[in-house]
């Protein structure tokens, strides 16, 4: 569903009470610079393709998930010069 919204840009969707997985989907929004979920109730995988060059948005600036109960690793996320901040505590 989120996928539709090619143009998306900033994504803030902080302390909203959250469940489920984060959408492998959100890595092909390819305009999206901002990703604020901290604080839900999100579980499963951090998916590779978030990050990913030429997958995944192509100026990724923030990405915002501590707070969560996630699990994998963000290895492209830190390997990625673009990104300002990728923000995992307590996730």
């Amino acid at each position: 569903m989120i996928s539709m919204f090619t143009n998306l840009t900033y994504l803030a969707l902080g302390s909203n009470r959250l469940r489920g997985t984060i959408p492998e989907s959100l890595g092909t929004l390819a305009q999206l610079s901002f990703i604020d979920l901290t604080n839900n109730f999100l579980t499963g995988n951090i998916h590779s393709n978030l990050c990913k060059q030429g997958v995944a948005p192509s100026f990724m600036t923030d990405l915002l998930i501590s707070s969560n109960q996630l699990n994998g690793s963000l290895g492209e996320c830190q390997k990625e010069p673009r990104s300002r901040v990728v923000d995992l505590q307590d996730s």
